[in-house]
């Protein structure tokens, strides 16, 4: 079941299943008290490791995603996982490299194997 939710300008924000609503409803008192910083929460925390069923770490992360977002619903939707889209790992004259040896040498009809290419373009990156 998934519901609406209306922001503050009356327009609406993100979907969110009943669970993300469940799961929020359990938490909100002790992002409450944490943000406050008064008391322990450890209590509150065992009884929500309890009600939701996952570990003390997954609450602590939920109650810190929470604050995080003013208290929002949605910010216990799951997450996908890895890397951001657009991320990049190499540089862009690496990747340049990359690109214009595969350009010359591999995308042709007739062309050297993909490990040969492979060599190249990495005796390419080391000059």
């Amino acid at each position: 079941m998934w519901q609406i939710l209306m922001d503050d300008d009356g327009e609406a924000s993100v979907a969110v299943g009943a669970e993300e609503a469940r799961r929020a409803a359990a938490l909100r008192p002790l992002v409450q008290a944490y943000l406050k910083g008064t008391g322990s929460l450890e209590s509150g925390i065992n009884d929500a490791v309890w009600e939701l069923g996952v570990s003390r770490a997954t609450v602590w992360r939920w109650i810190k995603r929470l604050a995080e977002e003013g208290g929002r619903t949605s910010a216990l939707a799951p997450r996908k996982r890895g890397r951001p889209a657009g991320t990049t790992l190499i540089s862009g004259k690496v990747e340049s490299v990359i690109e214009d040896h595969l350009r010359r040498y591999f995308l042709r009809r007739e062309r050297p194997s993909l490990s040969r290419v492979v060599i190249e373009i990495r005796s390419a990156c080391w000059q």
